[in-house]
């Protein structure tokens, strides 16, 4: 048996539910936060709850989502699912008749198992395209999806975009490259990881790390390219559009980096 939350409600997922006319679906007015859980313990949890906030004030709805209904609703479904690595998916709608002057909240989290194993690279396509309101992790994923066609031909699992030779991130995930052993990152027009705040944390511990403006030649030029995400934390890029990225095969670096990462994180959880 599978659980959900829904509006303050426990619920079996095949009882989970959402109305056909809810505003926040039929307009894409909302937004969500995803974050997992390894050995049953959440990572970065107070992370995401401040940005999950952040992008509350945003929608600017009739009230806000408490920090503690959120920590109470996670704590019973893990009680309830007991998956020992999962995700929480937290959605919070905009629910009101069209047009309204203020919207009240709909919101639900969803907890799925997640496997462990992962690929050891990816290949990535580009897009011209920037996110309007990239700061938020809204539900307006629509350019994504209308790449679904092109992704598979290309066999790729991301879309990097890309706009007046400036790169932003990837659909789902931030961008860094790796260039005579030092790592870059974007800037602008992102939505600021959470991943990919604590993967530079990590990262000074063993390189020279640079907050700055990448272009798509820097992509193509770099030794390493790889993206980060809640789900994939670490994962090199081994092509882009077609090209080959360094060797093509993960990289020493982005491997170590890697193994950073996962003792970064186990220290934290000691310290905690």
């Amino acid at each position: 048996m599978e659980w959900f939350y829904v509006n303050g409600q426990f619920v079996e997922r095949s009882q989970a539910t959402i109305p056909v006319d809810q505003t926040g679906i039929a307009r894409s007015f909302g937004i969500f936060d995803l974050f997992r859980t390894v050995n049953g313990q959440p990572r970065f949890f107070e992370d995401y709850l401040r940005r999950f906030s952040n992008s509350q004030r945003f929608l600017d709805l009739s009230r806000q989502i408490e920090e503690e209904e959120i920590r109470i609703a996670v704590t019973g479904l893990q009680e309830r699912n007991g998956y020992d690595h999962s995700t929480f998916k937290m959605v919070l709608l905009g629910d009101g008749p069209d047009g309204a002057p203020v919207y009240d909240p709909f919101f639900y989290i969803m907890n799925f198992p997640l496997a462990s194993q992962r690929p050891a690279g990816v290949k990535v396509i580009t897009h011209e395209y920037v996110r309007e309101f990239a700061e938020v992790k809204s539900l307006n994923y629509f350019t994504t999806f209308a790449l679904t066609r092109k992704k598979a031909a290309a066999q790729a699992a991301e879309v990097i975009y890309h706009k007046d030779n400036l790169v932003s991130e990837a659909s789902r995930c931030n961008v860094f490259v790796i260039r005579d052993g030092v790592l870059s990152t974007t800037t602008q027009h992102i939505l600021h990881g959470i991943t990919r705040m604590h993967v530079i944390e990590a990262a000074k511990q063993i390189m020279e790390v640079r907050l700055e403006d990448l272009s798509p030649s820097d992509l193509m030029e770099a030794d390493e390219v790889f993206i980060t995400s809640t789900t994939k934390d670490v994962m090199p890029v081994t092509h882009i559009d077609g090209q080959v990225v360094g060797t093509g095969k993960p990289g020493d670096m982005s491997s170590k980096l890697q193994k950073t990462f996962e003792d970064y994180f186990l220290d934290k959880v000691i310290v905690a």
